[in-house]
């Protein structure tokens, strides 16, 4: 599947992320993230770290897999374990980053207040928040 977050006036694409959902033996929800490309200038972290928030939440995910990682995804995957919403981050054989989620820290970050979240954002960027408009492909 793919999530596109586009821009509202001009329906510029702003990042999209290619990913799948798999459920383990035990029943756990796993993420699996092929691929993820930010276009546009404004927070490039700061927004992949939220469309990543939504992906975890929406499919109640308990661990990211990023298949063929970067060098970026090395450094977003030590980023947001820094900020509590992975628990723990391992490189495996095989070219494949394993990012287990940090239930607690999730669950605060998206509390329907939002203070947390807010403060998430503010940390990473001083800049203001838009509201894109989100896209669900099915690929």
């Amino acid at each position: 599947m793919e999530l596109s977050l586009l821009d509202e006036p001009s329906s510029q694409r702003l990042a999209n992320i290619i990913f799948a959902t798999v459920q383990d033996r035990r029943g756990r929800n796993l993420l699996s993230v092929r691929d993820q490309n930010t276009v546009a200038p404004l927070g490039k972290k700061r927004m992949m770290t939220l469309i990543q928030l939504f992906l975890i939440h929406r499919y109640k995910a308990s661990a990211v897999h990023y298949l063929t990682p970067t060098e970026d995804n090395e450094s977003q995957t030590q980023k947001m374990k820094s900020m509590g919403i992975f628990s723990d981050v391992q490189t495996e054989v095989g070219q494949i980053i394993v990012a287990n989620i940090n239930k607690q820290v999730v669950d605060e970050l998206l509390k329907p207040d939002r203070i947390a979240l807010l403060e998430m954002i503010r940390k990473t960027s001083s800049q203001t928040v838009q509201s894109p408009r989100v896209t669900h492909h099915h690929s």
